[in-house]
């Protein structure tokens, strides 16, 4: 990229300023979920979509963002407060969603945690870039390398490529899936990231 940037470098409130188009400090949202919540009187993109009459779906299994709010704007929002999910399960709501909406203007959030820690992708995209963790004795998910330890922190680059080369993978299915029932023409597709690992 010639530029990234990021207008937070963790979850929740960056979700707060992708959802409101505010920076991070206007909602106030500095902790997890129930905490410190997305204040119900922000109007959310959800929100602005489901006035113009479009259906709403949320698919994330996302911890920060649970008992949030920011579920606010969406018919229904799937979140299941669990650390190690695979993209492919997120993918499958999707495609079940897509299957029950057959027409009319919709607005799908889909949330992909992987590539995050703990990196759980599955074969061969746990080894694609390098051994895999057995090589240095460790199983998957394995814990953060601290410093000084070369060869653990190559294995984090490895595996964080391997859960970038996954997700594109499933993001590529469910394009692929827009295509195939001529929705993928008509579509505006936005391609996002709260923060950047």
């Amino acid at each position: 990229f010639e530029q990234a940037r990021s207008n937070c470098n963790w979850t929740c409130p960056s979700f707060a300023s992708i959802f409101t188009g505010l920076v991070p400090s206007h909602p106030g949202v500095d902790s997890y979920g129930p905490a410190t919540p997305l204040p119900d009187e922000l109007v959310t993109l959800a929100e602005h979509f489901q006035a113009r009459g479009y259906a709403t779906r949320s698919i994330a299994y996302k911890v920060p963002l649970f008992d949030g709010h920011y579920e606010q704007g969406f018919d229904q929002a799937f979140n299941v407060p669990r650390d190690e999910i695979r993209g492919e399960e997120n993918l499958a709501r999707a495609l079940e969603w897509l299957e029950a909406h057959k027409s009319g203007p919709a607005f799908l959030f889909l949330h992909f945690n992987d590539p995050h820690q703990p990196f759980v992708q599955p074969a061969p995209y746990d080894k694609k870039f390098g051994p895999g963790p057995e090589s240095l004795g460790l199983s998957m998910p394995p814990d953060v390398p601290g410093n000084g330890e070369a060869e653990r922190q190559q294995l984090f680059r490895d595996l964080y490529d391997g859960a970038v080369a996954y997700v594109d993978h499933c993001i590529g299915r469910f394009l692929d899936e827009l295509r195939a029932r001529g929705l993928y023409e008509g579509a505006t597709i936005a391609f996002v990231a709260d923060h950047g690992e």
